[in-house]
């Protein structure tokens, strides 16, 4: 009887160990290292940095402009007139300069400056002179400097259109940022629920290997006792029974641990990464109420923000859409110096002279005779907005009944527990009590191993209820979004 209760006493550590390790594994070095080495996570840092990049691009969007042209141009005119008879040859060279600045409230602005250089040769014949001779005019420089300004007064006008492509990079922005965190959020759902179920697993290997070897005992004591002959050889073929059951047990429990540590390295996205001892207990946090939980679920969760983030950006396309569709009419203004001599610097000099300006003034007014291609874009967008708003609508009602079922099955786990730690102690009770019977010999050994048994599995329940809970608890944190600042975990960028 010693000898029973102390080979129970011996192997039932091997299980309940667990919850007194002096270092406990924390699940937070695992968090880290599957949001800095998962893949996906990776790639979405890189969309984060694209879409920035095509934000800066688009800073850039309306820059001051410098066009540069010039040329070279040969004329030749045939003449057959009273004083001109023969081919008349023209020669400019011509270059210009010009500056265009086009401003976010639609205005366009542009000042160009050209510069000729021009010289002809005219055939000159007076016949009753006998005067045949060809005259040389030129060189002569020519400088014009233009001033030009267009404003949008209806289509294209106010900076809200022309600000939109920032707008929409700024969108793209956000909406890769949503999708980083909704990832990580995702994530770290996976990496706490394969934790957990490690820890579930060496738990079970645990009471397996604490079964196999008190099979092993059982056997040697009932091989003895067959010698002795207090027992029937057919006992023999009772415990090899037991023990094959126990050891295809702890077969299933180590490929079990063996499965679950090689999940938890797939979302770590490290091979080497060795899991450490178990924890030393099972926190169990208090849970927010149904109504907090989807009040908060509505307002943080990654899922939702992402539906919001792509209805503005269909928004924002439906803006761009509708404005095609307006008649353009725009102010256009123009205003033109020139100067002309036979020196460059003198015909410069000229630009300004009032003499020789040039002021137009007008409007300009288009519009589209068949607006079909808009008008199809226009109800595009509207549609993508609409299904952005039934996408959204859906995933809302979805959150709220799984937060619903999260809920349900807390409340059923924390029964669970209790109940379970009734069990336990009843449990205990029983043994005491098989104990005493064995002692005096009204019970088998095998009917006391089947007590303990009894206890080993309501002590597992336990530990897989707490679990069960933990599990319960991440999913309402990841419904509401709130996995990250619980954890404490900060994403870069």
């Amino acid at each position: 009887m010693k000898n029973y209760i102390f080979i129970f006493l011996v192997l039932f550590p091997a299980i309940s160990m667990a919850e007194t390790q002096s270092t406990p594994f924390s699940e937070i070095e695992a968090l880290k290292m599957a949001i800095k080495n998962n893949p996906t996570m990776n790639e979405l840092r890189l969309s984060i940095t694209q879409a920035q990049k095509v934000y800066q691009s688009n800073q850039g969007l309306y820059p001051w402009m410098l066009n540069a042209d010039g040329g070279f141009r040969f004329d030749e005119q045939p003449t057959a007139d009273a004083l001109q008879t023969g081919t008349r040859r023209s020669t400019i060279f011509q270059g210009g300069l010009e500056i265009l600045k086009q401003f976010t409230i639609g205005t366009r602005l542009s000042a160009r400056l050209d510069i000729n250089r021009s010289s002809s040769e005219i055939p000159l014949t007076i016949p009753g002179l006998n005067l045949s001779e060809i005259r040389k005019i030129g060189p002569n420089y020519g400088t014009s400097l233009t001033l030009n300004v267009t404003q949008p007064l209806l289509r294209g006008f106010g900076s809200e259109l022309y600000e939109a492509p920032m707008a929409t990079a700024k969108q793209q922005i956000s909406f890769a940022q949503l999708r980083l965190k909704q990832q990580a959020n995702n994530l770290i759902n996976d990496v706490l629920n394969s934790y957990w179920r490690w820890v579930r697993a060496k738990w079970e290997l645990a009471s397996a290997e604490a079964r196999v070897k008190r099979t092993e005992w059982l056997t040697e004591t009932t091989d003895a006792q067959i010698q002795s002959g207090t027992l029937a050889p057919i006992e023999h073929d009772i415990v090899d029974q037991q023990t094959a059951v126990a050891e295809q047990a702890l077969l299933s429990a180590e490929l079990a641990v063996e499965d679950a540590a090689d999940e938890l390295k797939k979302w770590v996205a490290d091979d080497t990464f060795v899991l450490k001892e178990l924890p030393a207990t099972v926190n169990i946090e208090e849970t927010l109420s149904l109504e907090k939980s989807i009040e908060n679920a509505i307002s943080s969760n990654p899922d939702i923000k992402v539906f919001n983030s792509e209805i503005a950006s269909a928004k924002l396309a439906k803006i761009n859409s509708e404005n095609e569709k307006k008649p353009k009419l725009d102010f256009v203004g123009s205003l033109s110096q020139s100067g002309l001599s036979e020196d460059v610097l003198d015909s410069l000099s000229q630009v300004g002279a009032v003499e020789f300006t040039s002021l137009f003034l007008g409007l300009s007014f288009s519009v589209p005779l068949d607006n079909q291609k808009a008008e199809r874009q226009i109800e595009a967008d509207e549609i993508r907005v609409r299904r952005g708003s039934l996408n959204k609508d859906a995933a809302i009602i979805n959150l709220k009944t799984q937060i619903k079922k999260a809920h349900r099955l807390i409340l059923v786990q924390k029964r669970r527990a209790t109940l379970s730690e009734k069990e336990i102690g009843l449990a205990k009770k029983n043994l005491e009590a098989i104990q005493e019977k064995f002692a005096a010999g009204r019970a088998s050994h095998l009917e006391v191993m089947q007590v303990e048994d009894n206890l080993l599995d309501a002590e597992l329940r336990n530990r897989q209820t707490k679990i069960d809970l933990v599990i319960a608890s991440i999913a309402i944190r990841r419904l509401d979004g709130s996995l990250l600042d619980h954890y404490a975990i900060t994403i870069s960028e």
